[in-house]
């Protein structure tokens, strides 16, 4: 069963047009291996923080941020100890 997309990113777009194959196994298809680090951790909480106060006038931003930021960097530090070493403790 092949997936309906809701939404194109800069890398899917980028992917697709260097490889369309490529493109549809990871987009389409679900195999796409997540990228782990601290900096996608900030801005995929600042984009989840932006997007609930904006939708939700009466939800605080900065506390979707700061719970998400928090969950990710947790479970990441989990995952890739070396690579979350240098983040000081945020949870």
């Amino acid at each position: 069963m092949i997936n309906t997309i809701n939404t194109l990113s800069y890398s899917g777009l980028k992917t697709f047009i260097t490889c369309p194959f490529k493109y549809k196994l990871e987009y389409l298809d679900g195999h796409r291996e997540p990228i782990r680090n601290i900096h996608i951790d900030f801005g995929g909480s600042l984009h989840k923080g932006l997007d609930a106060g904006l939708v939700h006038e009466d939800i605080s931003m900065y506390d979707v941020f700061e719970k998400e930021y928090k969950k990710l960097v947790s479970e990441n530090r989990a995952l890739l100890p070396q690579e979350y070493s240098k983040v000081d403790d945020v949870v």
